[in-house]
């Protein structure tokens, strides 16, 4: 078995502002393109899957309304870090949008005698996307103020041996090719002005005159080199809930001590609060 990358793989990303509409903005975290050909030599018989792969080591996602505090919390009996990925299982573990391009899918690769060489170009795209509501349940007195994010990802290129078979109980045999640490930290704060046109109860911005502003604009997405490798439950990770599926909205009010995530999603597995 023999893997070569070939010339310089790249992961970049940028900060993309965030989607102001009349009913709500659209915090996007940044738009990520990722970048790679990776060349397989002389292993006959053996059938590769080679692609992207993205865990979720951190999760801070926290609207700051007038009077209450809108976080991202993990659900009861999950735990960071969580498997970033297509969440219809097509293509697991790695990192795709298959409704975007074929480009964007990882590659199957085989060799052969005739062949005892193959490249495959491989891609990663996205920008996700959070909505928030400018006033929380269209109560005028409480409007989006600030919105906070940290996030921390490790972003991998990887060849799975997928001769046995490539669903999501077979057995994941893994070559880390590459790895990055990627850092997302960014802070906005908003001034939120009614539409003189809203109807009763349904408070609508006035789009000339909303504002957003970047609190921390020197802080540009972290992104460096990094040889750590999987965690130690990474099989667990591979064939559990993805990350779009392991949060739920919790609302704290601002004069109210907030119980951390990690507190409150044990309390409720227990039937607490």
């Amino acid at each position: 078995m023999s893997f070569e990358l070939v010339g310089n793989p790249t992961l970049k990303l940028k900060y993309s502002n965030p989607n102001l509409k009349k009913h709500r903005v659209g915090v996007q975290t940044a738009e990520w393109d990722g970048r790679a050909r990776v060349k397989v030599k002389n292993d006959h018989g053996k059938k590769w899957r080679i692609g992207f792969v993205q865990l979720l080591e951190k999760n801070m996602m926290m609207a700051v309304y007038k009077k209450t505090k809108r976080s991202e919390i993990l659900l009861p009996g999950k735990s960071m870090p969580v498997l970033d990925a297509d969440d219809n299982h097509a293509y697991r573990p790695f990192y795709d949008d298959n409704t975007v391009s074929l480009e964007m899918q990882p590659k199957d690769v085989q060799t052969s005698i005739g062949t005892p060489e193959k490249t495959a170009s491989i891609r990663m795209w996205d920008e996700p996307e959070s909505q928030y509501k400018w006033w929380l349940n269209d109560d005028e007195t409480n409007p989006l103020e600030e919105f906070v994010m940290n996030l921390e990802f490790s972003t991998y290129i990887v060849a799975r041996d997928i001769t046995a078979g490539s669903g999501i109980h077979d057995p994941f045999s893994l070559v880390i090719l590459k790895q990055w640490s990627v850092v997302l930290d960014r802070r906005y704060e908003f001034t939120v002005v009614k539409d003189a046109a809203s109807l009763p109860g349904i408070p609508r911005a006035d789009l000339t005159k909303t504002k957003c502003v970047v609190k921390n604009p020197m802080r540009q997405p972290f992104v460096v080199d990094s040889t750590r490798g999987f965690p130690q439950n990474a099989n667990t990770i591979f064939q559990g809930a993805v990350a779009n599926d392991v949060f739920t909205d919790d609302d704290t009010l601002i004069n109210k001590k907030s119980v951390g995530e990690f507190v409150k999603a044990r309390a409720a597995m227990w039937g607490g609060t």
